[in-house]
């Protein structure tokens, strides 16, 4: 089943979900998305993209409270079909001041973290 949808289980537990949009074969380490549960915002997941700088991505998923991502239905259920590309959305903070973004005028700047303050974080809210 997680070959079918697209999703596997790092040893320690995390769940990865392939990004098929982006064109690379499986066997490629960028062309998974580590997820986690957004603790504070009902219905939401994080995903990171560690192969764009770990640029995070939220996705809210309607008439859920909470997705288990421990159960492997509730992970199909999600990631099933592919439509979650395109409903998923870049987490934007306000630029910091003197960066790059505000530099080029911007107000807000996607948040990129590293693996360990991925794990870190418990919610955007």
């Amino acid at each position: 089943m997680r070959e079918d949808v697209g999703f596997r289980r790092a040893f320690d537990g995390h769940v990865e979900v392939l990004r098929r949009s982006a064109g690379l074969p499986p066997t490629d380490p960028r062309a998974w998305l580590e997820v986690k549960v957004d603790l504070g915002v009902p219905g939401t997941l994080l995903l990171r993209d560690s192969a764009d700088g770990g640029r995070v991505y939220y996705l809210t998923v309607p008439r859920a409270q909470q997705v288990d991502l421990t159960d492997d239905f509730a992970v199909a259920a999600v990631f099933a079909g592919g439509g979650w590309e395109k409903a998923m959305q870049p987490l934007q903070a306000p630029a910091e001041e003197g960066g790059e973004a505000a530099r080029a005028g911007l107000k807000v700047e996607d948040v990129r973290l590293d693996r360990e303050a991925f794990r870190a974080l418990t919610t955007v809210a």
